[in-house]
């Protein structure tokens, strides 16, 4: 999967920060950091989640009223009569 570059401060500093709390979580044998780093890992999987290059992805498209491209910029909008 490929992640957009204003994207990657983020990636490094989440992956970090949970690495760095499961290192501490181990030396220090503490359940809250424990639970700490899982949340970070968690938080770092969102935020990789919303980071991604949605353009590399062939995923079908669907027609809509409302269709955007991958960096949320309106491509085509329709106006359908009832």
């Amino acid at each position: 999967m490929n992640f957009l570059p204003e994207g990657y401060p983020f990636l490094v500093g989440m992956t970090l920060l949970a690495a760095v709390t499961f290192v501490l979580a181990l030396r220090l044998r503490s359940w809250p950091l424990w639970l700490a780093a899982f949340g970070f890992v968690l938080l770092a999987i969102v935020v990789a989640w919303y980071f991604r290059d949605v353009a590399s992805i062939n995923a079908p498209t669907a027609s809509s009223l409302f269709d955007r491209g991958p960096a949320g910029v309106a491509e085509m909008v329709t106006v359908v009569s009832t």
